[in-house]
Protein backbone atom coordinates (compact mmCIF):
# COMPACT_ATOMS: atom_id res chain seq x y z
CA UNK A 1 0.00 0.00 0.00
CA UNK A 2 1.78 3.23 -1.14
CA UNK A 3 1.63 6.22 0.80
CA UNK A 4 -1.10 8.20 -0.43
CA UNK A 5 -3.54 5.66 -0.23
CA UNK A 6 -2.45 5.23 3.53
CA UNK A 7 -2.99 8.84 3.90
CA UNK A 8 -6.62 8.59 2.23
CA UNK A 9 -7.64 6.00 4.75
CA UNK A 10 -6.40 7.88 7.55
CA UNK A 11 -8.43 11.13 6.61
CA UNK A 12 -11.52 8.80 6.55
CA UNK A 13 -11.00 7.47 9.53
CA UNK A 14 -10.49 11.19 11.46
CA UNK A 15 -13.36 12.09 9.33
CA UNK A 16 -15.51 8.95 10.53
CA UNK A 17 -14.45 10.17 14.61
CA UNK A 18 -15.16 13.79 14.40
CA UNK A 19 -18.96 13.26 12.64
CA UNK A 20 -20.72 15.43 15.66
CA UNK A 21 -22.88 13.14 17.15
CA UNK A 22 -23.47 11.13 14.13
CA UNK A 23 -25.05 13.32 12.09
CA UNK A 24 -23.93 14.37 8.32
CA UNK A 25 -21.09 17.40 8.40
CA UNK A 26 -23.77 18.39 4.91
CA UNK A 27 -24.21 22.22 5.48
CA UNK A 28 -27.94 23.56 4.38
CA UNK A 29 -28.18 27.12 4.52
CA UNK A 30 -30.39 28.75 6.64
CA UNK A 31 -33.13 31.81 5.36
CA UNK A 32 -32.10 34.92 7.72
CA UNK A 33 -33.49 38.64 6.64
CA UNK A 34 -30.90 40.53 5.40
CA UNK A 35 -31.44 43.07 7.56
CA UNK A 36 -30.31 40.90 10.24
CA UNK A 37 -26.94 41.66 11.60
CA UNK A 38 -25.90 37.54 10.93
CA UNK A 39 -21.95 37.94 12.43
CA UNK A 40 -20.58 40.68 14.11
CA UNK A 41 -17.55 41.65 12.67
CA UNK A 42 -16.08 44.46 15.29
CA UNK A 43 -16.25 42.33 18.14
CA UNK A 44 -13.74 43.26 21.31
CA UNK A 45 -9.69 41.80 21.35
CA UNK A 46 -10.35 38.82 22.99
CA UNK A 47 -13.89 38.11 22.91
CA UNK A 48 -15.15 34.84 21.54
CA UNK A 49 -17.90 36.27 18.46
CA UNK A 50 -21.94 35.01 18.94
CA UNK A 51 -24.04 33.64 16.61
CA UNK A 52 -27.26 35.77 16.21
CA UNK A 53 -30.37 35.71 19.01
CA UNK A 54 -32.69 36.46 15.72
CA UNK A 55 -33.32 32.86 14.82
CA UNK A 56 -37.01 31.81 13.11
CA UNK A 57 -39.40 29.38 15.00
CA UNK A 58 -38.71 26.90 12.07
CA UNK A 59 -37.36 23.38 11.82
CA UNK A 60 -35.67 23.07 8.90
CA UNK A 61 -34.81 19.69 8.79
CA UNK A 62 -39.25 18.43 9.03
CA UNK A 63 -39.72 22.64 7.08
CA UNK A 64 -42.38 23.02 10.59
CA UNK A 65 -43.27 26.12 11.47
CA UNK A 66 -43.55 26.73 15.29
CA UNK A 67 -44.43 29.30 17.81
CA UNK A 68 -41.55 30.73 19.72
CA UNK A 69 -37.70 29.63 19.70
CA UNK A 70 -34.85 28.60 22.50
CA UNK A 71 -31.33 29.83 21.67
CA UNK A 72 -28.42 27.84 23.57
CA UNK A 73 -25.08 28.73 24.27
CA UNK A 74 -22.89 29.02 21.54
CA UNK A 75 -19.63 26.31 21.64
CA UNK A 76 -16.40 26.61 19.28
CA UNK A 77 -16.49 23.23 16.95
CA UNK A 78 -12.73 21.44 17.87
CA UNK A 79 -13.29 18.92 15.03
CA UNK A 80 -10.51 19.86 11.87
CA UNK A 81 -12.48 18.19 9.55
CA UNK A 82 -15.94 20.27 10.24
CA UNK A 83 -17.01 22.75 7.80
CA UNK A 84 -18.23 24.87 10.43
CA UNK A 85 -17.15 27.01 13.49
CA UNK A 86 -19.43 27.56 15.75
CA UNK A 87 -22.80 25.41 17.22
CA UNK A 88 -25.65 25.64 19.36
CA UNK A 89 -29.07 23.90 19.95
CA UNK A 90 -31.71 25.44 18.76
CA UNK A 91 -35.16 24.56 20.23
CA UNK A 92 -38.39 25.20 18.22
CA UNK A 93 -41.70 24.51 20.06
CA UNK A 94 -45.74 25.33 20.20
CA UNK A 95 -46.92 26.48 23.49
CA UNK A 96 -50.20 24.59 24.52
CA UNK A 97 -52.43 26.29 27.22
CA UNK A 98 -53.80 23.49 29.83
CA UNK A 99 -57.07 23.39 32.04
CA UNK A 100 -57.26 21.26 34.44
CA UNK A 101 -60.14 20.55 37.24
CA UNK A 102 -58.05 20.20 40.86
CA UNK A 103 -59.07 17.21 41.84
CA UNK A 104 -57.50 18.19 45.46
CA UNK A 105 -60.11 21.05 46.12
CA UNK A 106 -63.81 20.44 46.94
CA UNK A 107 -66.29 22.60 44.77
CA UNK A 108 -68.68 25.20 46.74
CA UNK A 109 -71.77 25.38 46.49
CA UNK A 110 -74.52 28.53 46.33
CA UNK A 111 -77.88 28.30 46.82
CA UNK A 112 -80.88 30.96 45.93
CA UNK A 113 -80.69 32.59 49.35
CA UNK A 114 -77.29 32.99 49.69
CA UNK A 115 -76.38 36.54 49.37
CA UNK A 116 -72.68 37.46 50.37
CA UNK A 117 -69.08 38.68 49.00
CA UNK A 118 -66.89 36.12 50.87
CA UNK A 119 -69.12 32.45 51.12
CA UNK A 120 -66.19 30.35 50.90
CA UNK A 121 -62.45 30.29 50.07
CA UNK A 122 -59.71 27.78 48.98
CA UNK A 123 -56.14 27.80 50.66
CA UNK A 124 -53.62 24.95 49.53
CA UNK A 125 -49.79 24.92 48.92
CA UNK A 126 -48.15 21.98 47.41
CA UNK A 127 -45.36 21.11 45.24
CA UNK A 128 -46.37 20.10 41.62
CA UNK A 129 -43.96 18.15 39.41
CA UNK A 130 -42.53 19.77 36.63
CA UNK A 131 -41.78 17.25 33.31
CA UNK A 132 -38.98 17.81 31.00
CA UNK A 133 -38.48 15.16 27.76
CA UNK A 134 -35.45 15.86 26.09
CA UNK A 135 -32.14 14.05 24.99
CA UNK A 136 -30.33 17.41 26.24
CA UNK A 137 -29.95 18.91 29.21
CA UNK A 138 -31.94 21.90 30.51
CA UNK A 139 -28.62 24.03 30.62
CA UNK A 140 -27.42 23.82 27.04
CA UNK A 141 -31.04 24.16 25.99
CA UNK A 142 -30.85 27.68 26.87
CA UNK A 143 -33.47 26.91 29.98
CA UNK A 144 -32.98 29.30 33.00
CA UNK A 145 -31.81 28.04 36.29
CA UNK A 146 -35.34 28.81 37.82
CA UNK A 147 -36.35 26.27 35.14
CA UNK A 148 -33.80 23.93 35.83
CA UNK A 149 -34.38 24.14 39.36
CA UNK A 150 -38.39 23.77 38.79
CA UNK A 151 -37.37 20.17 37.06
CA UNK A 152 -35.70 18.91 39.85
CA UNK A 153 -37.37 19.97 43.23
CA UNK A 154 -40.81 20.69 41.32
CA UNK A 155 -42.59 24.04 41.44
CA UNK A 156 -44.95 25.22 44.32
CA UNK A 157 -48.64 25.88 43.35
CA UNK A 158 -50.52 28.06 46.02
CA UNK A 159 -53.67 29.52 45.91
CA UNK A 160 -56.27 31.94 48.48
CA UNK A 161 -59.10 32.40 46.23
CA UNK A 162 -62.57 33.81 47.19
CA UNK A 163 -65.96 33.07 45.99
CA UNK A 164 -68.88 34.92 46.40
CA UNK A 165 -72.96 34.37 46.41
CA UNK A 166 -75.33 35.96 44.53
CA UNK A 167 -78.59 35.99 46.03
CA UNK A 168 -80.88 34.30 43.58
CA UNK A 169 -78.33 32.06 42.23
CA UNK A 170 -78.17 28.66 42.09
CA UNK A 171 -74.51 27.28 41.09
CA UNK A 172 -71.21 25.75 41.85
CA UNK A 173 -67.80 27.01 41.83
CA UNK A 174 -64.97 24.68 40.69
CA UNK A 175 -61.50 24.96 40.94
CA UNK A 176 -59.03 25.05 38.17
CA UNK A 177 -55.58 24.96 37.63
CA UNK A 178 -54.01 26.83 34.51
CA UNK A 179 -50.65 26.06 32.80
CA UNK A 180 -48.57 26.23 29.79
CA UNK A 181 -47.48 23.00 28.12
CA UNK A 182 -44.40 23.73 25.36
CA UNK A 183 -43.63 20.82 22.34
CA UNK A 184 -41.22 20.90 20.03
CA UNK A 185 -38.00 19.40 18.48
CA UNK A 186 -34.63 20.58 18.83
CA UNK A 187 -31.74 20.72 16.45
CA UNK A 188 -28.18 21.95 16.02
CA UNK A 189 -27.43 24.92 14.11
CA UNK A 190 -24.02 25.84 12.56
CA UNK A 191 -22.05 28.89 11.35
CA UNK A 192 -19.38 29.14 9.37
CA UNK A 193 -17.43 32.08 10.02
CA UNK A 194 -15.13 32.31 6.50
CA UNK A 195 -18.73 32.20 4.23
CA UNK A 196 -20.87 33.90 7.15
CA UNK A 197 -23.67 31.42 6.82
CA UNK A 198 -25.48 29.48 9.02
CA UNK A 199 -26.15 25.91 8.63
CA UNK A 200 -27.72 22.90 10.52
CA UNK A 201 -26.69 19.24 11.10
CA UNK A 202 -28.63 16.83 9.11
CA UNK A 203 -30.09 13.29 10.47
CA UNK A 204 -27.86 10.68 9.75
CA UNK A 205 -29.34 6.70 8.00
CA UNK A 206 -29.42 5.99 12.11
CA UNK A 207 -31.17 8.76 13.41
CA UNK A 208 -33.56 8.79 9.92
CA UNK A 209 -34.05 5.21 10.90
CA UNK A 210 -34.95 5.55 14.50
CA UNK A 211 -36.59 9.24 14.56
CA UNK A 212 -34.34 10.45 17.25
CA UNK A 213 -33.49 13.54 15.55
CA UNK A 214 -34.27 16.17 15.47
CA UNK A 215 -34.58 15.41 19.11
CA UNK A 216 -38.07 15.79 21.01
CA UNK A 217 -38.84 18.52 23.51
CA UNK A 218 -41.47 18.86 26.19
CA UNK A 219 -41.63 20.75 29.44
CA UNK A 220 -45.16 20.98 31.15
CA UNK A 221 -46.79 23.27 34.23
CA UNK A 222 -45.22 26.26 32.55
CA UNK A 223 -46.86 29.75 34.01
CA UNK A 224 -48.65 28.02 36.71
CA UNK A 225 -51.86 30.20 37.43
CA UNK A 226 -55.33 29.82 39.04
CA UNK A 227 -58.95 30.01 37.93
CA UNK A 228 -62.48 29.63 39.27
CA UNK A 229 -65.30 28.23 37.11
CA UNK A 230 -68.86 28.72 37.96
CA UNK A 231 -71.48 26.54 36.82
CA UNK A 232 -75.08 27.85 36.63
CA UNK A 233 -77.86 25.44 38.12
CA UNK A 234 -80.51 27.27 38.15
CA UNK A 235 -81.56 31.19 38.33
CA UNK A 236 -84.10 31.31 41.15
CA UNK A 237 -87.41 33.42 41.12
CA UNK A 238 -88.98 35.76 43.62
CA UNK A 239 -85.52 37.17 44.57
CA UNK A 240 -85.80 40.99 44.26
CA UNK A 241 -87.44 40.35 40.79
CA UNK A 242 -87.65 37.92 38.56
CA UNK A 243 -83.72 36.64 39.13
CA UNK A 244 -82.82 38.53 42.46
CA UNK A 245 -78.98 39.71 41.68
CA UNK A 246 -77.80 37.26 39.54
CA UNK A 247 -76.80 38.34 36.14
CA UNK A 248 -74.57 36.64 33.55
CA UNK A 249 -71.52 37.88 33.95
CA UNK A 250 -67.97 36.94 32.77
CA UNK A 251 -67.37 34.31 36.13
CA UNK A 252 -71.04 32.19 34.50
CA UNK A 253 -68.09 30.49 32.27
CA UNK A 254 -70.36 27.00 32.13
CA UNK A 255 -74.36 27.34 32.35
CA UNK A 256 -75.91 24.15 32.31
CA UNK A 257 -79.65 24.92 32.06
CA UNK A 258 -79.09 27.51 28.49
Amino acid sequence: MNFFKIWGLLGLSLMATTSWANHSQEMVNIEIDSDLVIFEESFEKGKRPTMTDQVRAYDPINKDSYQKVLLGKVNKESGMFSNYDYWRYVTVYDVFEEEERIGFLPYFEEDCFDDSSFMAQWGESRSIKVTLKSDIGFAKLGLTASVGMSIEQGTTFSTARRIKATLGLKARHYPYKLSDTYEGVTYIQTYNTKTKKYGYLLPSYMDKWTNSYPYDFYLDNQNVGFKAKREIVEYCQDYQGKNGNADKDPEDIINSNM
